[in-house]
């Protein structure tokens, strides 16, 4: 049975209500209804959708990784030439005008990055953010750096994809999207390019990414007025979809699939601010001693000494600024939210921020903090998504909660219902 699947991104539990998205509830009457959907940790869904993998299984658990060997910028003079530069001035800045230092160094990336992108161009997979050009050549995509579609296998279970094909079907990417593809394309384009695709009967399973949530929950909040304005749009939006998926196909099934939740940001933290002081304090060179990456709720640093090392590990455990904002990632949390322990691409040490803080500026966002921001720790009700299952032949059920990665058991079970 053809089955469309909308992934609802950053679509909270609470969004689903008869005032709010009419549609979606009364599907959620009829259908296959999953409250809460605790998500994993970390920035890696896809994996644990299609292949039903939790991040301790699969590998992957940040987008971004440290990967010297096969970084998507490696081994390019000018990008080096030019690292050093935005490294020299940057230093510089933060000696004699500490308080602008992060519009200073803003301003120079710019600067710096379209002097780099006009002349030798940027990778193919791997866009450039707000990466310092020093630290580029260390890193790569984890999850993103192979095409998921194309992956039959991945530790031993076999994707969705792989069993639509064995069943002589094809599955319909060109709706979706990943941080290794290229998309310029709204929420109403994905749509109508998968109603188009829904027309040939060879085409069993078509995800459509669906970014709504995600981008206002980030910009405005994810309680704010509006989004609940824009999300009562596309309840209205995916309800006429759906009337023009069934008539294409009257057997279709749907997933609308929230995979996780997004909580209110209570305050912004400068953490590179903090690092810097800590390596000036105690004369460490960045890209000597050691490097970092900042993502939102994460900082993870790779060290190149073992003394920048043991000042680092103990001034994350000790100095009120990251033990009153966060936690380091050690083996007892990494065994408690199945994240991967001791993996070099998510750092020699790994530093978590708790609920409702954020990292800003970081290595992809430095105009202004976001209002909403989801990556934390997954154990708390604004982190929960939602998921609701539905065809004409849906029998009524509702699960209280379920993880994130049994949803490809229960797609799977769709896909092969004949």
């Amino acid at each position: 049975m053809r089955v469309v699947f909308f992934l609802l991104d950053a679509f909270k539990e609470e969004y689903v209500s008869k005032e709010q998205t009419p549609f979606l509830y009364k599907k959620s009457k009829e259908g296959v209804y999953i409250k809460k959907l605790i998500p994993s940790a970390g920035f890696c869904e896809r994996t644990e959708i299609f292949f039903g993998l939790k991040p301790n299984e699969s590998g992957f658990f940040t987008a971004i990784g440290f990967d010297q060997e096969n970084g998507a910028y490696n081994n390019r003079f000018f990008l080096s030439l030019l690292g050093w530069i935005e490294q020299k001035l940057s230093l510089l800045v933060y000696v004699i005008n500490k308080k602008n230092k992060n519009s200073f160094d803003s301003l120079l990336q710019k600067v710096l990055n379209k002097i780099y992108f006009k002349f030798i161009g940027s990778s193919e997979k791997l866009k450039p953010y707000k990466i310092p050009l020093s630290f580029l050549k260390y890193f790569n995509l984890t999850e993103d750096a192979i095409e998921l579609h194309k992956q039959g296998v991945i530790k031993g279970k076999e994707s969705l994809f792989k069993i639509v094909k064995d069943m002589g079907f094809d599955t319909f990417m060109e709706a979706f999207t990943s941080l290794g593809a290229v998309s310029t394309k709204n929420d109403f384009e994905r749509i109508k390019i998968a109603l188009e695709a829904s027309k040939s009967k060879n085409n069993l399973f078509i995800p459509i990414y669906i970014n709504t949530a995600d981008s206002i929950g980030h910009s405005h909040g994810p309680s704010s007025k509006k989004i609940k304005g824009e999300i009562k749009e596309l309840d209205n939006l995916i309800e006429n979809s759906v009337g023009e998926f069934l008539k294409n196909d009257p057997e279709t099934s749907f997933v609308f699939l929230g995979d996780h939740g997004m909580s209110e940001v209570k305050k912004s933290i400068d953490v590179k601010m903090h690092v810097l002081d800590i390596s000036k304090k105690f004369n460490l060179k960045i890209g000597k001693d050691f490097i970092f990456f900042l993502d939102s709720t994460l900082m993870r640093m790779w060290f190149f000494t073992s003394n920048s090392r043991e000042i680092f590990e103990r001034e994350l455990k000790t100095n009120d600024f990251f033990t009153q904002n966060g936690d380091v990632l050690d083996e007892k949390i990494a065994s408690k939210y199945d994240i991967p322990i001791n993996d070099i691409r998510y750092g020699d040490i790994c530093w978590w921020v708790n609920e409702g803080v954020l990292i800003f500026p970081d290595f992809f966002h430095s105009d202004k903090p976001f209002k909403g921001m989801h990556g934390y720790k997954p154990n708390t009700q604004s982190t929960y998504g939602t998921c609701v299952l539905w065809s004409k032949e849906s029998k009524k059920q509702k699960i209280d909660k379920l993880e994130l990665s049994q949803i490809y058991l229960l797609l799977k079970k769709m896909l092969l219902v004949s």
